[in-house]
């Protein structure tokens, strides 16, 4: 490819008009220009795999799109001085000591994938959001290697709670790369164990007693091979390590509160949050629910139920009001299994 240099072109190579009332001449369109640019963009065209068609003006533009994963924005293509980056990007820090950082000031979430080929596939994130590449991850007290939301809050509890064998898998490099494969796979999958309270349309959720933590009822929804056995609303898991969330609702009992409650040990497994309704018997209660979610770890066969306890007694739909739109749901449990 060249610039157009034939008779009439300017001193930089570019095409004119030329002046008939000074004697200068229009550029010659030269035949070895033509030619050039000709096959430039034939050569475009021919290695997108398209045969050349007379007659078909979009060739070109479909020969770029097909040059390019179609997953990239093409308006947001890396330039340089841009500050957009699309596309596969090989970084190779040659000079020990250089940093590589990836951060977003808006704290939004920063995706990095290894080749299954490289030997380096784990990385830690300090305080201040640098991006280090080692050979194993470091965790630092304190300092999450997931921010919390953003990934889920599986993974968040997982790293916070400073889970058992956590630090032993990551030293060791024998079994870590698919260890850590097998965690983020768990991350944005439906629960394997949905278990709800349902009832007839127009069926309120029942009394709720105040002065002791009541037991909600539950059902299974969705049991993957069987993970949990229900019975009685309680439900029994295997030895393992889960991510387990629950809510109930209440309608007209002023404060109340939801938690999950570990029966074979007698203990409260995880905390719900606080709720209130409005002072009981007052007009216009909204119904509200109380959350509670958390990393549960157990050794033996544990059985699980949810309780809950109020401020002030409500008969009949003390533990929910009713909407008369198909079936009434009311306490819900969600479980993942972690590895």
């Amino acid at each position: 490819m060249h610039r157009i240099d034939g008779q009439g072109a300017t001193q930089d190579n570019r095409f004119t008009k030329g002046n008939p009332s000074t004697g200068q001449i229009a550029t010659v369109v030269t035949d070895d220009w033509l030619n050039d640019v000709q096959e430039a963009i034939c050569a475009v065209i021919e290695a997108a795999g398209i045969t050349l068609e007379k007659g078909d003006y979009s060739q070109l533009l479909e020969a770029i799109q097909a040059l390019f994963d179609p997953q990239v924005d093409l308006s947001a293509f890396v330039k340089k001085g841009g500050d957009v980056m699309s596309g596969a990007l090989t970084i190779n820090l040659a000079t020990a000591g250089l940093p590589l950082k990836l951060q977003r000031g808006d704290n939004g979430v920063v995706a990095v994938m290894f080749a299954d080929t490289d030997t380096t596939k784990y990385f830690g994130m300090n305080g201040s959001g640098d991006f280090v590449v080692a050979n194993q991850a470091n965790l630092s007290d304190g300092k999450p290697v997931w921010h919390d939301g953003n990934i889920g809050p599986r993974i968040s509890a997982l790293v916070e709670d400073a889970t058992p064998d956590l630090d032993d898998y990551l030293a060791t490099s024998a079994g870590k790369k698919a260890k850590i494969r097998s965690i983020l796979s768990a991350v944005g999958q439906a629960p394997t164990v949905i278990l709800e309270d349902h009832k007839n349309e127009g069926t309120a959720g029942g009394t709720f007693n105040s002065g002791a933590w009541r037991i909600r009822d539950l059902g299974a929804i969705r049991n993957v091979d069987n993970l949990a056995t229900v019975s009685n609303n309680e439900f029994t898991l295997p030895a393992g390590s889960y991510y387990i969330e629950f809510d109930a609702p209440a309608f007209d009992v002023g404060r109340h509160k939801a938690r999950l409650y570990n029966v074979t040990d007698g203990a409260t497994a995880i905390e719900g949050t606080a709720a209130r309704t409005g002072n009981a018997g007052s007009a216009d209660n909204p119904t509200t629910r109380s959350f509670g979610g958390g990393y549960v770890s157990i050794a033996a066969t544990t059985t699980f139920r949810v309780e809950h306890r109020c401020e002030g007694s409500r008969s009949t739909d003390g533990f929910g009001e009713y909407a008369g739109w198909g079936t009434e749901v009311y306490s819900r449990v969600r479980i993942w299994p972690l590895p």
